[in-house]
């Protein structure tokens, strides 16, 4: 269609539109009021409101009621129904509540994506709903955060960042530990992005990072580390029940159903934590046959019981303040060994007195005759370059039993243990088993020690 020539006033501006909609000068795929609004200025310098621009669209739409799509004989086309209907929007807002840290940025995103052919008014009413359901962190950005990630990953470039964390102290309060990795795959699970990184940030993890809690990403040096293509694990699957693969279908995006001697069969690719997770949760449903997977079953199986049956009330307090204490304490701000553990101390023993213990002596708390004492031993840490000691543990062991206290707990930090002085260790301490499997911390973290044990003496 030739272009038609728009001298002064609107009188034929309906031909400009019609023009725009059949020629489609810029590659839009659809059109929209403000496109035509923004169109007929840059194309015809003319200037029209939005409204103007919607009753010419309902005037060509009367006269050729015909352009609305799939006219392969027009460049463009315009669509007058809106894509998304009430319904399907619902389902993007609430799948998109996960990710609860968005940005305004990603915010007007979302909302142009999900109301691309609705009123001014319908638009900011679905941005308020958003923004009233969101917590909005003006220090995060999800957009640029997996921009920044993807280069990292195409460029083969190492990562640091901040990952935000909790922790309670007359408030709920956060601060930011920073990690270096190579980033390798940003995944989609369960309403939420996930980072895989070459070698997992913290053990037992699952699925990769959160990458809603990651801050101040830096890209770094360029790495030579070979990364592989696919990180997932696979595994077959003996299908128990034909309607177990319900639980397979919600789970897996990657899966497969066959058929092997007259039993179904599921082939799964996968994270592997995710595939370990699945098989624990539901392992009444399938068979197992892989040994990797089994053997990482049996032995959390045994760390969950062997921590039903040990964790009282007692070690659990112990174990809280290690654990608050390392996110809450900032080892910049004590970079001396000795003082940082004099902290700690003081910080489990606040936790006591939180719950109503009294000291009645130096090194003892008390509450209705319960008294309880312990002692901190750091076995093996890479940070002060200190080599395990027996004779430490055995020396706080005496040292516990010769106090007037009916509850004695000796407290073990450490980085490694090898097999023997696990054995040697689990001697002198009367147990069974040495580190759950949640009681360690990243090694990707300058600490102390990265793993620690509470054992009752």
């Amino acid at each position: 269609m030739k272009k038609p020539k728009i001298k002064k006033g609107n009188r034929a501006l309906i031909l400009a539109v019609l023009w725009l909609l059949i020629e489609n000068p810029t590659n839009l795929e659809t059109f929209r009021n403000t496109d035509i609004k923004e169109l007929l200025e840059s194309e015809f310098n003319k200037h029209v409101d939005c409204k103007t621009a919607s009753n010419y669209l309902k005037e060509i739409k009367g006269l050729y009621p015909d352009l609305i799509l799939e006219h392969l004989t027009n460049k463009g086309s315009y669509i007058k129904k809106n894509k998304t209907i009430s319904i399907e929007k619902q389902v993007i807002i609430n799948a998109i509540k996960e990710e609860k840290n968005l940005d305004d940025k990603t915010l007007m995103a979302i909302n142009e994506m999900i109301n691309f052919f609705s009123s001014a008014k319908e638009r900011q009413e679905c941005y308020m709903l958003l923004k009233n359901n969101e917590v909005i962190d003006k220090m995060y950005s999800l957009n640029n955060i997996l921009d920044d990630l993807n280069k990292a990953i195409k460029n083969k470039n190492k990562i640091r960042f901040g990952y935000e964390t909790f922790y309670y102290k007359s408030g709920l309060k956060k601060r930011c530990l920073i990690y270096e990795a190579i980033p390798v795959e940003i995944k989609y699970l369960d309403g939420m992005y996930y980072l895989i990184t070459l070698e997992p940030l913290w053990p037992n993890i699952y699925c990769g990072i959160k990458i809603r809690y990651m801050r101040n990403l830096e890209i770094l040096e360029e790495v030579n580390e070979v990364i592989p293509e696919n990180l997932n694990y696979k595994i077959d699957l003996g299908i128990n029940y034909d309607w177990a693969i319900e639980f397979i279908d919600e789970t897996f995006n990657n899966y497969k159903i066959s058929n092997a001697n007259n039993m179904l069969v599921a082939h799964i690719e996968a994270p592997y934590e995710q595939i370990v997770n699945f098989c624990k949760r539901y392992n009444p449903f399938y068979t197992v046959n892989d040994e990797k997977i089994l053997s990482r079953m049996e032995n959390d199986a045994y760390e969950i019981l062997n921590s039903v049956k040990n964790n009282k009330d007692i070690i659990n307090i112990i174990k809280r303040g290690i654990v608050n204490f390392y996110y809450f304490y900032d080892l910049d701000k004590a970079n001396d060994y000795k003082l940082y553990m004099k902290y700690l101390k003081r910080f489990i023993e606040n936790i006591f007195l939180d719950l109503k213990y009294k000291k009645i002596t130096d090194d003892i708390l008390t509450l209705n005759d319960n008294k309880v004492a312990f002692e901190i031993v750091t076995y093996n840490s890479d940070l002060i370059n200190e080599q395990g000691d027996i004779n430490r543990i055995k020396e706080a062991k005496t040292k516990l039993l010769n106090k007037d206290a009916n509850n004695r707990y000796i407290i073990l930090l450490y980085d490694y243990l090898s097999n023997t002085e696990k054995e040697n260790i689990l001697k002198i301490v009367n147990s069974h088993s040495i580190n759950n499997t949640h009681d360690r911390f990243s090694v990707f973290t300058t600490a102390y020690y990265h793993n620690f044990d509470v054992f009752k003496i």
